[in-house]
């Protein structure tokens, strides 16, 4: 989780159980996630996050 979170975050991470974070993927994609232990076991929820925002 190092290579996305940076060593940091990684620590909070395994302090708090749980981090909301925020990454680009290059110009393909901006990304938001979630970071959190469930049943002793890490999980990771992600939502990729459109360069522009829909219109009307």
């Amino acid at each position: 989780m190092t290579g996305v979170l940076g060593k940091e975050l990684t620590e909070r991470f395994r302090q708090e159980k749980q981090i909301d974070f925020a990454f680009s993927w290059g110009e393909k994609a901006r990304l938001r996630g979630n970071a959190f232990v469930q049943r002793g076991a890490s999980a990771l929820a992600l939502r990729i996050i459109p360069f522009e925002c829909p219109r009307r």
